[in-house]
């Protein structure tokens, strides 16, 4: 993804991730992989497959992994870039642009000490203005089906669901996903 021009104001405690950030991105990671097999594992995350360090340094590097920070600590993370995990599934999305013009929010994560105080859907709102800052056409992502928090949460901010598709993750005992846009 090409430099992408970043909202301030509202959104100054959301930046992109720097190399000094990663230990703390491992400790966010853990906390919410932990928290998630503790409780309901709506997302399927597992430890060792997704999120991994390797996705989030290769993010990282590509400069499309925002982290958001409450005092010293990571309070959300997020992917935001050009890249689609859903190449193989046949969807009929709303709007046709060229890739580039297209965002996907991928590996969207909220603290568990920080859920429920809006960090998910400033995010999002935060990614859209990024989105329209660099002539972007539409926001896609996928949800595990089932993952009624997420749908909840992209639903309310104005996404659209467009289908169920599998992305290959059968394997993982993850066969289908709810795909969503928003255009812009």
């Amino acid at each position: 993804m090409a430099e992408a021009q970043t909202p301030m104001g509202r959104y100054s405690m959301i930046r992109k991730a720097k190399p000094e950030d990663m230990a703390k991105l491992e400790v966010f990671y853990d906390d919410v992989l932990e928290y998630l097999n503790a409780t309901h594992n709506y997302p399927g995350w597992r430890k060792g497959l997704h999120p991994t360090m390797e996705e989030a340094f290769k993010s990282m590097e590509e400069g499309c992994l925002y982290l958001e920070f409450a005092d010293e600590s990571i309070a959300a993370s997020m992917v935001l870039d050009n890249h689609s995990d859903m190449e193989d599934a046949c969807v009929s999305w709303q709007t046709a642009a060229p890739a580039e013009r297209i965002y996907f929010i991928h590996t969207l994560a909220v603290h568990p000490e920080y859920m429920k105080r809006g960090l998910g859907e400033s995010f999002v709102r935060f990614a859209e203005e990024i989105a329209a800052a660099n002539n972007g056409a539409a926001i896609r992502l996928n949800v595990l089906k089932g993952n009624e928090p997420a749908a909840r949460l992209y639903k309310k901010c104005g996404f659209r669901y467009i289908d169920t598709v599998s992305l290959g993750y059968e394997r993982y005992g993850l066969p289908w996903f709810e795909v969503y846009e928003k255009v812009l």
